[in-house]
């Protein structure tokens, strides 16, 4: 009798080893999926950072390219305005020199 009882004893001792064993395994287990379910969280928004930071990259080339052309238009429509102010200036220095020319005449011819 006393043999079982010690096996008995020995048994639940064994029983609440294991049974302590299985929650502490449990507990670290829990312990992991909580620290993972953050790690995740903590990637899903650097993530969402780095794409917000890439399309405000994007947006900001984007800006940039439309303003490069832009300013060679600029560049260009001013370029065509030079000529056209240089064709002015010629053409008033022309009617200029035949107001010159008709007062001449005028002088001339008595007019």
């Amino acid at each position: 009798m006393a043999k079982l009882e010690v096996d008995q004893a020995k048994f639940e001792n064994d029983r609440k080893t294991k049974e302590w064993s299985v929650a502490g395994w449990e507990r670290k287990a829990e312990a992991e999926a909580s620290l993972h379910s953050k790690e995740h969280a903590e990637i899903e928004k650097l993530k969402k950072e780095k794409a917000d930071a890439e399309a405000a990259w994007d947006e900001a080339r984007s800006h940039r390219e439309r303003s490069e052309r832009r300013e060679v238009h600029t560049c260009a429509t001013l370029a065509l305005r030079d000529k056209e102010i240089e064709e002015l200036i010629a053409l008033l220095s022309e009617q200029e020199q035949l107001k010159a020319e008709v007062e001449s005449a005028k002088k001339r011819f008595g007019a």
